[in-house]
């Protein structure tokens, strides 16, 4: 159930940072350029934050918990470019799985190693 709940707060935490990045691009606030850069940034943000959200919510086993949590935003991911028409499988959307993959396991070491702390 922690896993799920830390899945529903990176997707929601996803879609909060991209709409308020797209307002600001629809408003011309920043040039194209750095649209792209807070977009990573975002996903960067996203994933890493998940990851400690998991981290402060289990007392073991970041490694395990980290990965159950990068795989079903994989599989998601994997969902959605079935479902949608426009998206396909690259070098490069495997190279996003990796970076997740490693990005929620960072976050939930963290995470735990945070808790410890405290």
């Amino acid at each position: 159930m922690k896993i799920i709940k830390s899945l529903v707060f990176g997707l929601g935490l996803f879609l909060v940072l991209n709409l308020i990045i797209t307002i600001f691009s629809y408003f011309n606030i920043f040039k194209e350029n750095m649209t792209s850069i807070f977009k990573i940034i975002a996903f960067i943000i996203t994933f890493i934050i998940s990851g400690i959200y998991l981290g402060l919510n289990i007392r073991k086993k970041s490694l395990i918990n980290g990965t159950k949590l990068s795989l079903l935003f994989i599989l998601f991911s994997i969902v959605l470019i079935l479902i949608l028409p426009g998206l396909e499988f690259s070098v490069k959307t495997i190279l996003y799985y990796i970076f997740i993959f490693l990005l929620i396991n960072l976050g939930s070491f963290i995470g735990v190693n945070k808790k410890k702390v405290n």
